[in-house]
């Protein structure tokens, strides 16, 4: 991606290595990531704005009908084996901002506070 807009950049924009540039970050690099960021709002505008990803637009969890699941947990009778019972099982538990956006509603807002840089 980076190359690919590196190379339609317009030539007021010099690229120089790195070892050559004497303000870091070059502008070069400036001017890509922003010319990134500008591609990134548009194709999330446009699905954002698209009828066929609008089911995409909000996450909306399904709610478990009760006759598919109509034991309680208590009912259930515990696997027991010579060994003892079951070791209880570890789930990682993460903050709510390190979580992926379930939704493009999600990924707007991480969007908006500069959480991506690329597709």
């Amino acid at each position: 991606e980076m190359y690919e807009i590196l190379s339609n950049l317009p030539e007021s924009v010099a690229y120089t290595c790195v070892n050559c540039t004497e303000r870091h970050p070059a502008e070069w690099r400036l001017a890509l990531e922003k010319e990134l960021q500008i591609s990134l709002k548009q194709v999330l505008t446009a699905l954002l704005n698209s009828r066929t990803t609008s089911h995409l637009l909000r996450y909306r969890q399904a709610a478990k009908p009760p006759d598919l699941n109509p034991e309680t947990e208590e009912s259930i009778p515990s696997r027991s084996s010579p060994e003892g019972p079951d070791p209880p099982v570890l789930t990682e538990v993460s903050k709510q901002d390190d979580q992926q956006p379930l939704d493009l509603e999600g990924v707007k807002r991480k969007m908006d506070q500069g959480n991506y840089t690329s597709v």
